[in-house]
């Protein structure tokens, strides 16, 4: 503390800080006396973009009447969470199903902070619990918005996240090959499935993610749905090459300003005596076919009116070439292709 009131500067927002993926655990530089009971680390964008990179992101939301009660405000908040993940880098749109689909947007839209506001408000106006449970007409909305977004995309990575209780009205084997056929052809698509509530059927939808490269997650009515849902970039964690440093632009907590922060996703070590994951301690895990994923275990950032004020930056006359690389880092997609085993190692973390 003698520290941070000697060297930081008061009159310039900017912070050191890092984010714990178990527990969703905070600390910063400067440190301030303040720990708001609904703030998880893991829910704001600069910690999702270090750790998960550019992506698009299709969420898809039960809205039928079995829906009703708790189930119902599970999936708002579930969907509200996802929302606030999203980075300017990434691509998204909502699709909430009964008997029928209704959709935020035709195509995948660039999720700006004006966007994910619209979202959030979307989220509140039509996500409730009345009529049938149509998968199939759900899945066809999802395929129509991939397919229509070649220009409006990330071009990296696509996530599925499907929210119900599991019960759809009609459903059959034809119509699991159906989804894979659909997913194969439009490619790197991952399906990840959340059964909410005691009592969701948990088959269809295992059978979904396990077949479409994803993974199932099982939201009791009083589970911890922030730990649920800060699971689904574990697997887009575990497809970036270790050490690539991630811009993202995000508004501060306290002041809502503007911030441009630099992030590292952090790995856990192999062993006390292996080298960092930054020394190439963690190239080529688990290409042995031994099921092992590099292990995530926080996220830490610095943002860069730390060092110097964004009015300041933005005024230097090499600005647009900063800015340009930045923009490149943003958008950049180094994933790599996770074995089998791998998944089946990252399904077991989180259910049976």
């Amino acid at each position: 503390m003698r520290i941070a009131s000697t060297e930081a500067d008061v009159n310039r927002v900017g912070y050191e800080y890092y984010g714990s993926q178990a527990l969703g655990n905070y600390m910063q530089w400067p440190g301030i006396d303040w720990c708001p009971s609904d703030y998880d680390p893991r829910f704001r964008n600069w910690y999702t973009g270090g750790v998960s990179g550019p992506k698009d992101v299709v969420i898809v939301v039960d809205t039928s009447g079995s829906m009703a009660g708790t189930r119902e405000r599970l999936a708002r908040a579930a969907a509200t969470r996802v929302i606030g993940t999203l980075t300017e880098a990434d691509h998204a749109t909502i699709i909430g199903f009964s008997s029928a689909p209704t959709t935020y947007s035709s195509t995948l839209v660039r999720a700006t902070s004006e966007t994910r506001a619209r979202m959030t408000q979307w989220v509140a106006d039509h996500v409730g619990a009345s009529g049938g449970t149509d998968y199939r007409r759900a899945f066809s909305a999802v395929w129509e918005v991939l397919r229509a977004s070649s220009s409006a995309t990330s071009g990296c990575n696509r996530i599925v996240l499907f929210l119900s209780d599991g019960e759809p009205n009609d459903w059959d084997a034809s119509d699991n090959a159906g989804v894979r056929e659909q997913a194969s052809t439009l490619g790197n698509v991952h399906i990840m499935t959340y059964a909410l509530g005691n009592g969701a059927d948990h088959s269809r939808l295992k059978v979904l993610a396990c077949e479409n490269e994803g993974i199932f997650h099982p939201v009791a009515d009083n589970g911890n749905l922030g730990d649920t849902m800060a699971s689904y970039y574990s697997l887009l964690a575990a497809k970036l090459r270790p050490c690539r440093v991630r811009w993202t632009e995000y508004r501060d907590w306290f002041t809502d300003l503007p911030l441009l922060s630099a992030c590292l996703a952090a790995y856990e070590k192999t062993s006390a005596s292996a080298a960092t994951s930054c020394e190439g301690g963690l190239d080529g895990l688990g290409d042995d076919a031994s099921g092992t994923v590099p292990k995530l275990i926080g996220v830490v950032c610095m943002d860069l009116s730390l060092i110097v004020s964004q009015a300041v930056i933005t005024v230097h006359p090499q600005w647009p070439t900063f800015w340009a690389e930045v923009q490149s880092q943003m958008s950049a997609c180094p994933r790599t292709h996770l074995r089998f085993e791998q998944l089946q190692t990252l399904r077991a973390d989180v259910s049976i």
